[in-house]
């Protein structure tokens, strides 16, 4: 996203060393994700959704789990390794974020969320880093209220979705109502940045018409309540982020933001 941003996608070194660091990362969260699937394997178990999950299930071994996260880790440090120490610093923090959350943060209500949106901030940290690309606080906070929105959105499926349960991960079901308000109204935050964006002058050297981004605003604003009107519908059941891999409307939406631009940026 950085390199989009400050459309530097068109030099051929800098889209190398993003499409590495992609694959570095995609593969370190490969291994953390195995790595929590095996700490939290009782648990899964005693879920309703998630004893289906590979090792939960029994499907696969928890001895050849351990072989593909070894092979994922090493293959992901690897590559980082070869991008740039600070990549790598990078990375290892993530990592031990990630065994901090596992062990003691991810029953601790809201700063749960706060982390889950912190590793997603920490892979557009990357993006800044690994080309040196100028910091954006318009985009570091966009993102932010963004994946806070979707992380929250995240607890509420789980709270309306298994009502049956006394409680999920320290939240209530009575909590569903605040978590619903929270983060709609971090999501609307998005909105705002966006608006505040396209008025700026200093982004008149990246586009030849900055006032046709407002529309972005519209679209978004139509995506993020779209999302959690679903949501709240039990329409979304599980993670809000693969429901928008799969939403044929959010790449729509996707596609129509990128023709903006592309009028804002040479119109």
């Amino acid at each position: 996203m950085p390199i989009l941003a400050a459309h530097s996608f068109v030099n051929l070194s800098v889209l190398i060393n993003s499409v590495s660091a992609f694959l570095s990362f995609s593969l370190l969260a490969s291994s953390v994700y195995i790595f929590n699937d095996i700490i939290d394997l009782d648990d899964d178990r005693r879920h309703p959704q998630k004893k289906n999950r590979p090792i939960a299930g029994g499907y696969l071994s928890i001895d050849v789990a351990v072989l593909i996260l070894i092979v994922c880790f090493s293959c992901s440090l690897l590559l980082a390794f070869n991008l740039s120490y600070i990549f790598l610093i990078i990375c290892i923090c993530y990592i031990l974020l990630n065994i901090l959350y596992s062990n003691f943060i991810k029953k601790i209500i809201i700063l749960d969320i706060v982390l889950l949106t912190t590793f997603y901030m920490i892979r557009l940290a990357c993006g800044f880093t690994i080309n040196s690309v100028e910091f954006s606080i318009w985009l570091t906070g966009f993102f932010f209220f963004l994946f806070f929105s979707l992380g929250t959105l995240k607890r509420y499926i789980d709270l309306i979705k298994y009502d049956n349960l006394k409680s999920v991960r320290g939240y209530y079901n009575k909590d569903s109502e605040i978590l619903k308000n929270l983060g709609f109204s971090s999501g609307l935050m998005g909105t705002i940045i966006l608006i505040l964006y396209s008025l700026n002058e200093k982004i008149e050297t990246l586009y030849n018409s900055p006032n046709i981004l407002l529309l972005l605003s519209l679209i978004y604003i139509y995506w993020i309540a779209r999302i959690w009107l679903l949501a709240n519908r039990e329409i979304i059941d599980s993670d809000p982020v693969k429901f928008a891999l799969k939403d044929k409307v959010s790449y729509i939406v996707i596609i129509t933001a990128l023709i903006i631009v592309f009028f804002a940026t040479y119109i």
